[in-house]
């Protein structure tokens, strides 16, 4: 130490020693750590590793402790002195969940201030639970009830869970299959198959805690096959007039039921009163979606027949099947009425016909052509063998027919027929949207001899065609009936 006052100088000398001091080792911050139940070992990095000042070079050593072994066990730490970074493997127990506050200590072994700690905390977040059904059997194109299971957790709330269900055969149980349903812990799952399939497959239902946690269950559903009903197009009714002939009714619509039905299929035919008119014969061949079956009414009988026309397969009835379909039209054979007589006389219309032809007819009247038919009020008088009604020629025109069967409205008005010629044929066509009709042909039209025309006609839309060729100067006369 040296003294100066301006004019003389002093000075001093004494020893200073400075001792070593071990300065405290050094390790990062490390973030505390949350895991999923059953999560498997766990890596945690180690940073910020050293001897303090940059002048102790020092051997260090790490250990790792943990304050719950029953959760997580002591970790397992990997390092190497000097190096700067480490790591802890963390492995908790299975099945366990809880907290574990793990203790990292650094020490340089130096005589003081020879460790240094750091902790944190690790959360094992338990899994949920969810119950399963147990393994369902359902018939082909059936869908279960709502099946009942349970979902839980020990830190979220039930309503909080989220649930999901998959199918493993898609072409079974499509996604659109798995309704899920319920609230809170008790949740459903209807179950639809895809229809006309069956087989097996395994559906899964999954939940989900939002923190990274799920479980699963699973169960079997097995869809058994069931035989599917065959299917068969409503047939109209027919109305036809006596003596007839040969009648062709066409079936369509017929098969098995499913696409994936590949069956054998039969048709049959019966009628209500074989002596008007017979069992028809079947004109089918399997598999296709179309036949026939043809009949003829007996001749000079009237009256009505339920004709039923079944489709079997050979797919059986096990499980409740059905393995057939019946449809029924009837068909009403009505005689030929009478031709009208009209004559005016003394103001007045007189319409009558022969009574020969029976007292069961009918006298109805429309005032245009596809008109309502009312029944004319009138009581008809039989005279001169000819019964007769007389009404006043008044108002605009009026049409007349007769009907023995039917009850006003009546049988329905037959529609126009087109005829016209191409090259050396006729063709004619009408309408079939109002009701089957037979066309009809003499060559008389003063004494008509009305028979079928034993050409069947081509139908195409709602418009029947039939094609005859022409025969020579003969007249010919058609009609509907």
């Amino acid at each position: 130490i040296t003294v100066n006052d301006g004019a003389a100088t002093a000075m001093t000398t004494f020893l200073l020693t400075v001792n070593p001091v071990n300065d405290s080792p050094t390790l990062d911050a490390i973030n505390n750590l949350l895991l999923s139940q059953d999560a498997g070992p766990q890596t945690v990095n180690l940073l910020g590793i050293g001897f303090g000042p940059v002048n102790e070079a020092q051997a260090l050593f790490i250990a790792a402790s943990s304050s719950n072994p029953g959760l997580l066990p002591h970790p397992k730490v990997n390092y190497t002195s000097p190096s700067a970074t480490g790591s802890l493997t963390l492995t908790p127990n299975p099945g366990v969940a809880g907290t574990a506050t793990i203790t990292v200590r650094v020490n340089d072994a130096g005589a003081v201030s020879n460790i240094f700690t750091r902790t944190f905390t690790v959360t094992v977040n338990a899994a949920p639970t969810i119950s399963s059904p147990t393994n369902l059997v359902l018939l082909e194109d059936t869908a279960s009830s709502a099946l009942v299971f349970t979902v839980g957790d020990t830190e979220t709330a039930a309503v909080a869970l989220s649930v999901t269900a998959s199918s493993s055969n898609p072409s079974l149980i499509a996604p659109g299959g798995l309704a899920l349903g319920g609230s809170g812990a008790s949740r459903t799952v209807t179950i639809t198959p895809l229809p006309n399939q069956s087989g097996f497959s395994l559906v899964t239902l999954s939940v989900n805690d939002g923190s990274g946690n799920s479980a699963s269950n699973t169960f079997l559903v097995t869809v058994t096959s069931v035989n599917d009903v065959p299917t068969l197009a409503v047939i109209s009714d027919l109305n036809l007039v006596i003596n007839a002939g040969l009648q062709t009714v066409n079936l369509s619509g017929i098969g098995s039921g499913a696409p994936n039905e590949n069956q054998a299929l039969m048709v049959m035919a019966t009628s209500s009163n074989p002596s008007l008119i017979p069992h028809p014969n079947v004109n089918y061949s399997s598999p296709s979606a179309l036949g026939s079956i043809t009949f003829t009414p007996a001749s000079g009988a009237t009256g009505s027949v339920v004709i039923t026309v079944k489709v079997m397969d050979d797919g059986g009835t096990d499980r409740g099947a059905s393995n057939s379909v019946m449809r029924t039209f009837t068909v009403t054979v009505a005689s030929e009425p009478p031709v009208l007589t009209i004559v005016q006389a003394s103001g007045n219309v007189i319409v009558s016909w022969p009574a020969g032809a029976g007292a069961n007819w009918k006298l109805l009247c429309t005032v245009s052509v596809g008109g309502t038919w009312s029944l004319v009020p009138d009581a008809p008088v039989l005279a001169s063998n000819r019964y007769s009604v007389t009404l006043p020629a008044s108002g605009g025109a009026k049409l007349f027919r007769l009907c023995d069967t039917c009850t006003p409205p009546g049988l329905p008005l037959p529609p126009a027929l087109h005829v016209s010629r191409q090259g050396a044929n006729f063709v004619l066509n009408w309408s079939v949207a109002g009701g089957n009709f037979v066309l009809e042909e003499t060559g008389d039209i003063v004494n008509p001899d009305w028979m079928p025309v034993s050409v069947q006609p081509s139908i195409v839309g709602s418009v029947a065609t039939v094609t005859l060729p022409d025969s020579g100067a003969t007249p010919r006369f058609f009609r509907l009936r």
